[in-house]
């Protein structure tokens, strides 16, 4: 879902079409605008650097839940001053809409996606999640020329779709995204895998006991059913001490 909020923010949509979002949807010939474009188009690029230098500085700070959640409010706002923009050819909005835009994907969904997906999905997972973004990419960039000429939709409703895609992920990143901040990569496993099995009753625990460190929201763990719930204050002594009365008695079978 994060790789499709991504592209159906209209992420690529923004950066190829720029030039006509900028021109206020006509192609001009004045010397002086098209130079003042071009600068814009390069503060684009510039916005976007500067987002991913500050996302990958907060990336482990703040963490991947939060950054999403500021990168979504971000946004929002930016999509907001682009309809504003280009409804009432306000070109002073389209440009802050259009730099704000790149650089809270910078911050965001640019930097933490290829981190968060790598940390939580094997290879072929990540490898079909990219596919997905090039081919959701594809879709976008074809479908949105046809779009914005349909008098009743044009440019003012593609904006609004990419808002509600906006506006939608705030809430969904805030209640769905697992924050992996600071874990190693078996407490990730444990996290969305054994966690999964938690909630729904199923977990059936044999082997590293050590390893299982669950994350519960609000602290502490949860543990295998002995009593050892919530908030033992040596979790992983107490798992460990598990494991080695099972080995004991596989020893004595």
């Amino acid at each position: 879902m994060l790789n499709v909020f991504f592209f159906m923010f209209g992420t690529d949509v923004i950066n190829a079409y720029s030039t006509i979002l900028l021109e206020g949807g006509e192609s001009s010939t004045d010397p002086v605008k098209i130079n003042e474009i071009r600068v814009s188009n390069t503060l684009i690029g510039f916005c976007r650097m500067a987002g991913a230098l500050a996302g990958g500085a907060l990336l482990d700070k703040l963490g991947r839940r939060k950054l999403y959640v500021y990168g979504s409010a971000l946004l929002t706002f930016a999509i907001t001053s682009l309809y504003i923009g280009v409804t009432q050819n306000m070109i002073l909005f389209t440009e802050i809409g259009v730099w704000s835009f790149s650089f809270s994907i910078g911050l965001s969904y640019g930097v933490i996606n290829p981190v968060y997906l790598a940390e939580i999905l094997p290879p072929i997972g990540v490898s079909l999640m990219l596919f997905i973004n090039q081919m959701g990419t594809v879709i976008i960039l074809f479908v949105f020329p046809l779009v914005i000429n349909i008098p009743s939709i044009g440019m003012g409703g593609a904006m609004i779709c990419f808002f509600v895609f906006a506006a939608t992920s705030i809430p969904y990143v805030y209640y769905r995204v697992k924050e992996t901040k600071a874990l190693t990569m078996d407490e990730i496993y444990n996290l969305f895998v054994l966690g999964r099995s938690l909630k729904v009753g199923l977990l059936s625990l044999s082997g590293e006991y050590d390893q299982l460190k669950v994350p519960k929201k609000g602290g502490g763990f949860y543990e295998k059913n002995l009593g050892l719930l919530a908030n033992a204050e040596n979790p992983t002594k107490d798992i460990t001490m598990v494991q080695e009365q099972d080995d004991e008695e596989d020893e004595d079978e």
